[in-house]
């Protein structure tokens, strides 16, 4: 995954697929949703069964 700060009005956040690179999607966040989504990752709150 390769994540990156967009050049955009609105300072998007940016994540992709590495492996496919330049043919990947690029998923584009807020700073607050990517703010939100980091603490629910660490949080473990993401996680699905085992």
């Amino acid at each position: 995954m390769e994540i990156a700060a967009l050049a955009s009005p609105g300072s998007l956040i940016g994540a992709r697929d590495a492996k496919r690179g330049e043919r990947s999607p690029v998923l584009t966040l807020t700073r607050a949703e990517w703010r939100t989504f980091l603490t629910q990752v660490k949080s473990g709150s993401l996680d699905g069964p085992a």
